[in-house]
């Protein structure tokens, strides 16, 4: 595919180049399959060639030469465009190409200066009326470049009456047919339609380009206004959920502290407690003597003191059904009228409370 940079862009130009480069795209992407697939697939994009005489219409597929290609009547119009539509209903969606003879068509080889070469189209145009027979404005050209050369440039030039044209794509449009080109018998050329007139494949293709564009140009101007409503709803449903938190926050603050305080109470009121082993130990200890550590351990209790007699303690202790596996840990000093420094281990049993003593 060749594309001139130095060519000025025009409306023209730019859909023809377009229109080519995805031509070229199709058949590199083609090139690239298996023979079979590539078969298959290019006969999708085949587009049938018509050969129009005065009386008949030949059919041809598009790159093929058959020896005997199908011919309508066209004494009947309605005839032959049922019959075209009941064998080839594509045809009547997708373009056509209409295959003229030499004969109908003008074709010069001419020679242009080569500063003329990003701008060919133009200098051809002005001299349409010295090139044809025909006024410049009544003629269909294009043109393909045989040479250059440092000063010229060589054209092949192909020019066809706009009447001649006119006259083919009416014909076909009343066989419900559009035609895609017109191509050039034996040479790489091809004209534009004088009239462009949309298929039904076309019209397809447009109303969902519309519908698409619609809906991205509504989406475009709707978006802000929605991310806009969307973020506020987000904004409240947050707040909302930020207070029932918070509620729930306090209501679990609430609920540890009353947890904390039936446990305090519930270690207050337990025949285990500390306050209730002090209680016990005081009245089972006599008044000389001098509790100097007391561990309280899971349900072993260790008790440090001095004392006058530290057996008669232990003895009165191991007495009591408060308190088992009671022992004096030696040594133990002896003497009647000293202190001694005594150590008792022992474990619970089950505190009860005292005659009168409120749990």
């Amino acid at each position: 595919m060749r594309i001139n940079l130095n060519a000025p862009v025009t409306l023209a130009s730019a859909g023809a180049l377009i229109t080519g480069f995805f031509d070229w795209w199709r058949q590199q992407l083609l090139s690239l399959l298996p023979r079979a697939w590539r078969l298959r697939l290019s006969k999708h994009f085949e587009r049938p060639i018509l050969v129009l005489s005065e009386h008949a219409l030949q059919v041809k597929p598009s790159g093929a030469q058959i020896a005997n290609p199908k011919v309508y009547e066209l004494g009947d119009t309605v005839r032959a465009r049922a019959e075209i539509a009941q064998e080839n209903p594509r045809w009547l969606a997708r373009r056509v190409d209409v295959e003229l003879n030499q004969e109908e068509v003008l074709l010069r080889r001419v020679m242009l200066p080569a500063a003329a070469a990003s701008r060919l189209s133009d200098a051809i145009r002005l001299q349409l009326d010295r090139l044809s027979p025909f006024h410049g404005e009544d003629v269909r050209f294009n043109y393909r470049v045989f040479g250059e050369t440092s000063s010229d440039i060589e054209l092949e030039l192909a020019m066809v009456p706009n009447s001649l044209l006119v006259k083919y794509e009416s014909r076909l449009r009343a066989l419900g047919l559009a035609i895609h080109r017109f191509r050039v018998s034996d040479a790489a050329l091809g004209l534009r339609p004088v009239g462009r007139q949309r298929t039904r494949q076309e019209k397809t293709r447009l109303i969902f380009a519309g519908s698409a564009c619609a809906i991205w140009l509504a989406a475009f101007l709707l978006a802000p206004g929605a991310r806009e409503a969307e973020l506020t709803a987000l904004s409240n449903r947050i707040a909302t959920l930020r207070a029932s938190g918070e509620k729930g926050a306090d209501l679990k603050v609430k609920v540890e502290h009353a947890r904390e305080a039936a446990e305090l109470a519930a270690d207050m009121t337990s025949p285990k407690a500390p306050l209730a082993v002090l209680n016990r130990l005081t009245e089972l200890t006599p008044n000389d003597a001098q509790v100097l550590l007391l561990t309280l351990e899971d349900d072993h209790l260790d008790m440090e003191g001095v004392a006058a007699n530290a057996r008669w303690i232990t003895t009165r202790i191991g007495r009591s059904k408060d308190f088992k596996r009671v022992r004096l840990v030696p040594p133990v000093p002896e003497g009647a009228h000293t202190l001694e420094h005594f150590r008792i281990e022992a474990e619970f049993a089950s505190l009860q409370p005292a005659q009168g003593e409120t749990p």
